[in-house]
């Protein structure tokens, strides 16, 4: 889990955590870009 800070992107979120802005967004049934400061995120692992 992960709470979104100011100046948070999904990309930059995505790179910190080395994944994509896809799985990113379908881990959290995100429809768009937009993601609020205080948002939680889950974080997909993947477990291989």
């Amino acid at each position: 889990m992960y709470i979104v800070q100011k100046g948070d992107t999904l990309f930059s979120i995505a790179r910190k955590f080395g994944i994509s802005i896809d799985a990113l967004k379908k881990a959290n049934n995100l429809k768009d870009n937009n993601i609020k400061v205080m948002q939680s995120l889950l974080i997909p692992i993947d477990k291989t």
